[in-house]
């Protein structure tokens, strides 16, 4: 390329402008020279030359009038002067184009309070994208990316004042929360932090009313406030998020920790060897050499997750130990068949 042509001047000036943007618009002329024209000595003729150039073409390269490049005396500084907003460029690479793309799609599905935000987001971030294939895959992507499991309606308002609340940690007074059963009660919650599980967004929290912190499903909760009167509760330094949001779904429920082991037989045993379905897991095949038949073991805070995740593969498991998950399980076929078959 031409050190003259057109595009090494756009590739200059566009260069120039990043840089002024990436410091707070004041650069020195060491910086300008070293960076932008690679070059080591200010007194260059020719380079001075050509930034003077380059400094004039900016005004006509972003279309604004009341942009300009100015020295100032004071900081020994060249400062950009406008009000205008540049969108960087950024250097991605095809997984990164790609992993941007998807992760708005997803936002947007998880989050549909936010779904116009993550639209507004992904257009600037491609406009930002110099590679313009790399625009088109990323686009590929998101369009075709659907994702298959509901999400349980939220007051936007509520999430945002439960979002804060973390931030400012302080106190959430929760006057109207139904539970599970219906049942309305009142809360005043020290929030700790949010998690998505099964169709749900939760708040995770220490409730003063209630003796065990536990989880409050934001989409039951009305009439929510901050409350800086009251004190909030810090959550332990050891807290480990993962392991929490495995634990059955009773606000305050202190919960039991069971040792589980299940045997896994066809169409579900392969399914289950490829994935994690929850933390600390160790699953292997009863004979490795046949591999049809799974062994599944698992320390897991409550029953009544895993109960369900039995459920949905019924006939493929055998449940070993506990003895209360196989009474547990059981007496939720039996609650179906009376409900249902007339047993």
């Amino acid at each position: 390329m031409a050190k003259g042509s057109a595009a090494e001047v756009n590739r200059r000036i566009h260069q120039l402008i990043e840089l002024f943007e990436l410091n707070s618009r004041r650069l020195s002329l060491k910086e300008i020279f070293s960076k932008v024209y690679e070059c080591d000595d200010t007194q260059d003729k020719a380079v001075l030359r050509k930034f003077s150039r380059d400094r004039e073409k900016i005004q006509d390269f972003l279309c604004e009038k009341d942009i300009s490049v100015i020295y100032n005396t004071k900081e020994h500084k060249y400062v950009l002067e406008s009000d205008f907003t540049y969108n960087l460029r950024l250097k991605l690479t095809e997984e990164d184009a790609q992993a941007l793309a998807a992760g708005m799609k997803l936002s947007g599905h998880f989050l549909p309070i936010f779904g116009d935000s993550a639209e507004r987001v992904w257009v600037q971030v491609k406009q930002s994208i110099a590679d313009k294939s790399l625009q088109k895959k990323g686009e590929m992507l998101a369009n075709a990316t659907t994702v298959a499991l509901p999400v349980s309606k939220i007051d936007k308002d509520i999430f945002q004042k439960v979002s804060s609340a973390i931030f400012d940690k302080q106190v959430l007074k929760v006057t109207q929360y139904k539970n599970y059963n219906g049942e309305e009660k009142s809360f005043h919650i020290s929030p700790w932090f949010i998690f998505f599980k099964h169709h749900s967004w939760y708040l995770w929290g220490k409730a003063e009313e209630l003796e065990n912190p536990g989880p409050f499903r934001i989409s039951r909760m009305r009439l929510i406030q901050p409350v800086s009167t009251r004190r909030f509760e810090v959550p332990p330094e050891n807290l480990d998020m993962k392991d929490i949001v495995y634990q059955d779904y009773l606000p305050g429920k202190k919960e039991q920790k069971y040792s589980v082991r299940l045997r896994i037989f066809p169409p579900f045993a392969n399914p289950a060897m490829e994935t994690e379905w929850f933390p600390g897991q160790q699953i292997k095949w009863e004979n490795p050499k046949e591999r049809k038949i799974a062994i599944y073991e698992v320390e897991t805070n409550g029953l009544e997750d895993i109960s369900r995740w039995i459920m949905r593969a019924l006939d493929s498991f055998e449940v070993l130990e506990p003895q209360e998950l196989k009474e547990k399980i059981q007496n939720k076929i039996e609650i179906y068949q009376v409900r249902n078959l007339n047993i």
